[in-house]
Order: structure tokens, then C-alpha cells, then sequence
């Protein structure tokens, strides 16, 4: 599990500008929070294995399966679902007879509407997405290049599931059908990324944030945009 760092600084001043009776550093206080936050509601149950959840003024969604939901938002707005082959016919069983899970995980049944190949782009608007095969993580893995006019910006799905993966070459993780070529995808990747100033997201990302992979003092950084 990825946890935000924090650095706290302190500032003191030179004795000679603070009376002697004062002290150096502010008194703490409570931290405080509104009262919504805390109060709690019931989960509701908005779409098959999603609810939102939270409190009054905090709400999140919950999603049971990665595609559990898609049925369901296929159903109620005539949206089209765009695959890899493999994706798809996992996606048509409801996720029977899955290469991690067996038939631990089902889901209501999903029909693919277009099935894209290496390098297909789908254009929405003036929005151009290429997609991308990257194998390792699973047999259908794909990444999601988004690009308008001279901006681009990277989805890479669960293809990498923590920042860290970016930043420690010898970092693995546990969900990988072939992990040492999954390992070698996300660090040739990562070399690739390193100091462009392209935008990166993806899935399981904490909060689902935008970041850029930096480099300084011949380290790489993850920095949040």
C-alpha cells in the first residue's frame, strides 16, 4: 500500500530577535474538522457490486470487482466497451475461468463492442487514445497514450499498481502473471518517462492522482501534479 510522505520544517529564529520569555515554536492545537465529515450515512447502491460510501460530506465509490460495474454503466447509458482481445472474451465469461482468480471473481457478463489491436487509436472529439500492449501484468495488459493537439498524457491501467514501481527498478509486485517480464515492461517504461514531463495516472494509484516522473540528483521523483 502506497502512504503520502510528509516533511514537516521548522523555521527558528535567532535568539537575539525572541524574548527570552517566548517560546520558539507556536503552541499546537486540536485539529479540527467539520462536523460532515464525520458523520456517517448509509452506502447506497448505485450500479452490480458498486455503492458510494463515505459520510455526509466524504463520499467515495466502492467497486467489488475492477469490472464488476461495467454491465451495469453499459446498460444504463449505451456506452460502448472498447477491449483487447483477451480482456474480452475474459470480460464475456463475467470473469469465469480468470488466469489469477479462477471463478472466485464473477461479474455480470460484458459484451465488447470493438476489440483494439496494438497502436489502434480511438478518437474522441479532439482527443486521440493509442493503445498500447504491455505484456507481464496479464495477458490482455494495455496502456492508454491521451493526446490533444501537442499535450499527452499516460494511463497505464494496472499495469503498475504504486508509484514505488516507477522509481525502485528491483520493486515487484504479487498480481503478475509473468513477473520478471512484467518487471522488465514497467522499468523500460520508466526509463522512457524519466525527466519528460509527461503526465502519469493510474487505477490503483492513491487517489487517483496525475503525477510526473522527475529526476533529481540522478534520482528519480515522483512529484503530483
Amino acid at each position: 500500500m502506497c502512504r503520502p510522505l510528509f516533511v514537516a520544517c521548522l523555521l527558528l529564529l535567532p535568539c537575539g530577535l525572541a524574548a527570552a520569555a517566548e517560546a520558539l515554536l507556536p503552541q499546537g492545537s486540536a485539529y479540527q474538522t467539520p462536523d460532515a465529515w464525520r458523520q456517517p450515512v448509509a452506502p447506497v447502491r448505485i450500479a452490480d457490486h458498486t455503492w458510494a460510501i463515505g459520510t455526509a460530506s466524504i463520499t467515495a465509490l466502492l467497486v467489488k470487482t475492477d469490472a464488476g460495474a461495467i454491465a451495469a454503466i453499459k446498460r444504463a447509458t449505451g456506452a460502448q466497451v472498447l477491449n483487447s482481445a483477451e480482456s474480452a472474451v475474459l470480460m464475456a465469461n463475467g470473469g469465469s475461468n480468470d488466469i489469477h482468480f479462477g471463478d472466485d471473481i464473477l461479474y455480470p457478463p460484458v459484451q465488447t463492442d470493438r476489440v483494439l489491436h496494438d497502436g489502434e487509436v480511438v478518437v474522441l472529439g479532439t482527443m486521440r487514445l493509442t493503445a498500447h500492449f504491455i505484456p507481464g501484468h496479464t495477458p490482455g495488459s494495455t496502456i492508454m497514450v491521451v493526446s490533444s493537439g501537442t499535450a499527452r498524457a499516460l494511463l497505464l491501467g494496472d499495469v503498475v499498481h504504486c508509484p514505488v514501481e516507477l522509481l525502485d527498478e528491483e520493486w515487484a509486485g504479487m498480481g503478475d502473471v509473468d513477473p520478471e517480464l512484467a518487471k522488465r515492461t514497467r522499468n523500460a517504461m520508466a526509463r522512457e518517462l524519466e525527466g519528460t514531463d509527461v503526465p502519469v495516472a493510474a487505477a490503483h494509484f492513491p487517489g487517483l492522482q496525475f503525477g510526473k516522473l522527475l529526476v533529481a540528483n540522478g534520482k528519480r521523483q515522483w512529484v503530483i501534479e
